[in-house]
């Protein structure tokens, strides 16, 4: 079945019944509210998967950081001497500004005079490395110097491998299994294979319980964004959406001082996994997502949980209406094709595979623009650990202001902004970096700040585009071609040696077809979250409809 013949069937699906069921939902979590101590305490909780989210995949940063060392000078070097000794200046050669790390000049004598060294000859370090400090990580313990600089960055690589070969895993079982089920399982194996890799005595197990604790806690992040959404009505999704984004940013920040404290990488690594063995405590207090239930056809349990709500938010529950929603649930469920409460891949495909490949170009896109820019920001001087917590919070404008451009602008034309003047920023900043510096700096920031801003609204958006029995697997489809383009952003580095504002150029050409792209995208504010393929297909219908009554009116 082609996409035009399914959406003609979607035409002859009775739309009062869907409207009815979707609608019945929306009244119900705002009768028995949709902002209140129910969903306070559940957001509450969220927030641990998204600090661990957060914590255990960027740990690499620091567990594989590179040291700062020189050669060991045998005839000079005592267990006293400081890293910078007088001496340095006939015993190592210059690199860059700076000592060479890998380096000296060749010894033809005993003693520590210049008449010993021969400063024409350079031979790798006899004796050993100096290290300015023990940072702790695994460069130091392991022995990684020079040659094999590479192992370093190649756990940097694992962890993204790690994730894009575990995020479909994660979205099939929580749309198979359930979002809390996932959740749970994948926070304690997270913790578990985490606290295993603090205990590991050589870099290749390391490295293999590295992609092992990334494979496993990958979902985390989605599913506890899924889960918020389909938590509460959608005139408080944003806010709370808010909510979700600026605590990743805050964990960002309180990683970087966390680490600055631990200098030790197995103990660090201990402190942030350990936190993830409180995922147990979901089984007890953390509801599964009342849509997810409905669109399997477990309508008992939905209405026993919105009971719950009631209770706890001290409101009332109109039986009459959970019975109606029962009943219309079943009606709209019975229409569907999805077998099981599941869609097949043929069947999303058909009905979706334009929005499905629209999204992904949008999160490949946006995610290499933003990898990118990371990689191409002017480099701070100072204290590593300072710097990261920084990054981190310079991204709570961006998504503050996206956020609440959301409300008024709707999702397509926020995202639509946010990547115009990610581009406009860019263009300007290398048309005017030779005559104005300092306004070209603060352009580049606010290309990362509409970059960050465009990032925080896709995930919002895509989450709301797509059906709820494969709203999971589909997000994380995208996510996962999202870290393919995150993978990709190094190599705009090497265009460098062409011009040296290449790749900022490259960034502003992709930002341009990316605005475009988000305005074929339905637009999703104020509807409800779609139940059935049927009803995400609809959301078309009804932009359709959107766009032509404001050009009426208009």
């Amino acid at each position: 079945m082609d996409n035009s013949a399914y959406e003609a069937e979607v035409g002859e699906i009775k739309e009062d019944a869907t409207a009815t069921q979707d609608s019945q939902l929306e009244a119900i979590i705002v009768r028995i509210g949709d902002f209140g101590r129910f969903q306070m305490r559940n957001y509450v909780l969220l927030c641990l998967p998204i600090i661990c989210s957060t914590f255990h995949s960027l740990s690499f940063v620091f567990t594989a950081s590179t040291a700062s060392y020189r050669c060991f000078i045998g005839d000079c070097d005592t267990e006293n001497s400081s890293f910078i000794e007088p001496w340095l200046n006939f015993t190592i050669p210059r690199s860059d500004d700076d000592w060479d790390q890998c380096n000296q000049y060749q010894s033809i004598g005993v003693g520590c005079d210049a008449d010993t060294f021969n400063s024409s000859q350079i031979v790798s370090c006899e004796s050993g490395y100096k290290l300015m400090d023990d940072d702790g990580s695994i460069a130091t313990e392991f022995g990684i110097y020079c040659s094999n600089q590479w192992q370093l960055s190649m756990v940097g690589t694992v962890s993204f491998i790690a994730h894009i070969v575990g995020m479909p895993m994660g979205g099939y079982f929580s749309d198979r299994y359930g979002r809390k089920a996932t959740l749970v399982v994948a926070g304690v194996l997270s913790a578990i294979t985490g606290l295993a890799r603090s205990h590991t005595v050589g870099y290749y197990s390391f490295l293999l319980l590295e992609f092992l604790s990334m494979f496993v806690g990958s979902p985390l992040f989605y599913i506890a964004l899924l889960l918020a959404v389909e938590l509460v009505g959608c005139k408080q999704r944003v806010l709370f959406g808010m909510i979700i984004s600026l605590t990743y940013a805050v964990a960002e920040v309180a990683l970087g001082y966390l680490a600055s404290l631990i200098r030790n990488w197995r103990v660090l690594l201990r402190v942030i996994y350990t936190p993830a063995l409180l995922h147990l405590l979901f089984i007890c207090y953390m509801s599964e997502s009342v849509r997810w239930l409905l669109s399997q056809s477990r309508e008992l349990e939905a209405v026993d949980i919105l009971r719950d709500v009631a209770i706890v938010n001290q409101r009332q529950v109109n039986e009459r209406e959970l019975s109606d929603m029962v009943r219309h649930n079943r009606k709209v469920i019975s229409q569907t094709r999805a077998a099981g409460g599941h869609y097949t891949a043929r069947q999303i495909y058909n009905a979706l595979g334009h929005r499905t490949a629209t999204c992904c170009g949008l999160w490949l896109i946006i995610v290499f623009i933003s990898m990118g820019l990371t990689l191409n920001s002017m480099e701070l001087y100072g204290d590593k650990y300072r710097n990261f917590g920084l990054s981190g919070l310079v991204k709570l404008p961006g998504v503050v202001f996206a956020m609440l451009l959301m409300n008024r602008l709707g999702r397509r034309w926020t995202l639509n902004l946010c990547m115009g003047t990610c581009s406009i920023s860019l263009l300007l900043m290398v048309a005017l970096i030779n005559e104005y510096p300092t306004v070209s700096w603060h352009l580049f920031f606010l290309a990362q700040m509409a970059n960050i801003g465009s990032h925080m609204v896709l995930i919002f958006f895509t989450a709301e585009l797509f059906p709820t029995s494969c709203r999971s697997s589909l997000l994380a489809l995208c996510y996962m071609i999202g870290r393919i383009g995150a993978m990709l952003a190094p190599s705009a580095q090497l265009l460098i040696s062409y011009y040296k504002y290449t790749p900022h150029l490259l960034f502003a050409a992709l930002g341009i077809p990316s605005s475009v792209l988000s305005m074929l995208l339905p637009e999703t504010s104020n509807e409800t979250l779609p139940t059935t393929m049927e009803q995400a297909c609809a959301l078309d219908l009804h932009s359709s409809r959107k766009s032509s009554v404001s050009h009426s009116t208009g």
